[in-house]
């Protein structure tokens, strides 16, 4: 009895470890936790003898991880942004789509944009001349992040961030100073898109600078902040300059005259020198009061010169009646 009670126990634990051998471990993660790296590497053992490991999508964002018999799918905002992918490998290497929503390409981000305006002024506004670089992820799963700390951008791979501002960019909170996406190289657009656009150009290297342009041909200012302004400014050496400002009023103090707008490409408007006077005068510097007080012109009070003039008789005409006056007055004081 004890031979076969022990046959049938080694039979038991033997065919148990065959099955448990044969089981699936998927990762799993639900919601925004998917999307920190740090946090992902948590498996679980899959129930079903033919289980796999599935990752579902709402639109461009990965939701949910693990053992497509336990994994509750996530509750996108509609049926068609919702995108499901299988494997049967334990890393998932590779996966296959088994239902795919509107517009989802490759979900798998191997390359991102990834600078610093710091750095260079391209990671701003020219990002889209900036190649793709190869994130280092040890599951090769990450997204695209482009990010902005005091009006300052920088784009790269979201898993390349500290737990705290990956979480940070991807909560509410942080909103309109990050933005994700899921696409390789898809991190180069423009952000955020309410930067405000402005022509730019010197009268000194382009000669075209005065002459009106079109909103359409303004670009975008490479520092971005709430108070950005467009400027027109004509110095006092006659040279025009068209510019996005933060601080426009001392610019205009700089120059002549000056204008200032906030609307996409408002600084366009045609300039000539007689037209100065048409801008916004800007504050200037109150003016030295000159070395030399001019005189008012004054009416003479003082009697004509007694000099004879060149023409002569007049004046001893004048002067005989005055000395016989005097005679009669000497001859009456003597009686």
């Amino acid at each position: 009895m004890s031979f076969k009670l022990l046959f049938v126990l080694a039979f038991t634990v033997g065919t148990f470890s065959v099955l448990y051998a044969n089981k699936m471990s998927c990762e799993t993660c639900n919601g925004l936790m998917c999307l920190v790296s740090s946090l992902r590497g948590i498996k679980e053992e899959c129930l079903g003898e033919n289980d796999y490991c599935i990752s579902a999508f709402c639109n461009s964002l990965i939701m949910a991880k693990g053992c497509a018999s336990s994994t509750k799918l996530p509750q996108c905002s509609s049926p068609e942004e919702l995108s499901i992918y299988s494997c049967d490998e334990e890393r998932c290497a590779s996966q296959r789509p088994i239902a795919r929503g509107m517009g989802l390409a490759d979900v798998r981000v191997t390359a991102c944009v990834q600078c610093n305006q710091k750095d260079s002024q391209s990671c701003s506004v020219n990002a889209f001349t900036l190649p793709p670089t190869a994130c280092s992820s040890a599951n090769g799963e990450t997204q695209c992040y482009t990010k902005m700390d005091n009006g300052l951008i920088s784009r790269g791979c979201l898993n390349q961030l500290s737990q705290g501002e990956q979480l940070y960019c991807l909560s509410e909170d942080f909103g309109e100073n990050c933005a994700i996406c899921n696409v390789n190289g898809c991190n180069r657009d423009i952000f955020p898109d309410n930067r405000l656009k402005c022509h730019q150009c010197d009268s000194a290297t382009d000669p075209t600078c005065n002459i009106a342009k079109s909103t359409r041909t303004a670009t975008f200012c490479d520092d971005y902040s709430q108070e950005m302004q467009c400027i027109t400014l004509i110095r006092s050496d006659k040279r025009v300059q068209r510019m996005c400002s933060k601080t426009p009023f001392e610019q205009c103090n700089n120059g002549i005259s000056c204008k200032r707008c906030n609307t996409n490409g408002c600084n366009n408007e045609g300039i000539t020198i007689n037209e100065i006077s048409q801008l916004d005068q800007c504050p200037s510097p109150t003016p030295a009061p000159s070395s030399t007080t001019p005189t008012r012109p004054t009416t003479s009070t003082t009697t004509q010169s007694t000099t004879t003039p060149a023409s002569g008789g007049s004046s001893k005409i004048w002067h005989l009646p005055l000395i016989a006056i005097l005679g009669l007055v000497l001859i009456n004081f003597s009686i």
